[in-house]
């Protein structure tokens, strides 16, 4: 693993070689039922693939929602500094009117 890799992209990978342990597990399975071998330790190694996998999609799905609150987060801090900015400017403004008119 790159050093540079995060831990977004290492989860992703982490699923991605899951997904394809997974499908060729259960290649060799249905080629061993097929040819009518016993796949009883094939399906439980499966099994465990299976139960691994989903434990690596789970983490990347947490990841992934962690990034976007992160976001959010930072786009809602980005937004009210803006604002506040914009609201000071007006309410100088608005003063500044409201002085100008009562004379």
């Amino acid at each position: 693993m790159p050093i540079t890799e995060t831990r977004l992209a290492q989860s992703a990978r982490h699923v991605a070689e899951g997904k394809r342990i997974v499908a060729r597990q259960r290649e060799l399975v249905a080629k061993g039922k097929a040819a009518g071998h016993d796949t009883f330790n094939a399906e439980r190694l499966l099994d465990q693939f299976e139960r691994t996998l989903a434990i690596f999609e789970d983490d990347l799905r947490a990841i992934q929602a962690k990034q976007i609150r992160e976001q959010a987060a930072l786009r809602l801090e980005t937004s009210s500094e803006g604002q506040g900015g914009v609201d000071g400017l007006l309410g100088t403004q608005s003063n500044a009117e409201s002085s100008g008119s009562a004379e």
